[in-house]
């Protein structure tokens, strides 16, 4: 058996992706973290001839990984999902990177926002910037970044975008000081549907 933070070797590593028929090996998800630029290319390369049930299932294990081990790191792989054509695999891969706090991500989460045809996906980017609009909040953010972050989220709690989206945004919203956010969450909570008073009552919650 392999000690277990021991990366198989790359070109092996990525014949074992592609082998449907067997599984892969209990480490493979190792060779997922740090990846080099060069490994990252290669690996997006191939990316999309991994049967979908696999590359679900690789999300699933990275995703639990992220949130156990602080010491590996899936950015580089995460945001290399976000190109998959499948919208539940983008969607796992920004959940994914909610573990990571790095501003270099807030773009990253804007773009999908602003772009990504999936309201899931969208919705998942929205609930990442929550963390931001804390930060902004404590001044460990620069405040025209906490602006932009702000004025978005206000943009899409407001908008026409899915339900889903706009309850993750006025979620997002809930640390936020800003006088904007009251009425927001007072609407949604006067609805009388019980997702919107549930992000409400979240909104709520953050914001005291």
């Amino acid at each position: 058996l392999m000690e277990p933070t021991t990366r198989i070797p790359f070109d092996q590593f990525i014949d074992q992706l592609l082998d449907g028929d067997h599984p892969l090996v209990a480490n493979y998800f190792y060779s997922l973290s740090d990846l080099e630029p060069e490994e990252t290319l290669a690996l997006s390369e191939i990316w999309g001839n991994i049967p979908l049930w696999r590359r679900q299932a690789i999300m699933e294990d990275v995703e639990a990984l992220s949130a156990d081990d602080m010491l590996l790191s899936f950015v580089n792989f995460s945001l290399m999902v976000l190109q998959d054509t499948n919208a539940g695999i983008r969607q796992q891969g920004v959940q994914s990177l909610w573990e990571y706090e790095d501003d270099a991500l807030i773009p990253v989460y804007q773009h999908l926002i602003l772009k990504d045809e999936d309201a899931g996906v969208r919705a998942a980017a929205a609930g990442a910037l929550g963390r931001y609009v804390y930060n902004g909040e404590i001044d460990e953010l620069a405040p025209e970044v906490f602006h932009d972050i702000e004025e978005l989220l206000l943009a899409v709690a407001r908008g026409e975008d899915a339900a889903n989206v706009r309850r993750a945004a006025l979620e997002a919203l809930g640390f936020s000081s800003s006088k904007e956010l009251s009425p927001l969450i007072e609407h949604a909570y006067a609805s009388k549907e019980k997702e919107w008073i549930a992000s409400a009552l979240f909104a709520m919650g953050r914001s005291g």
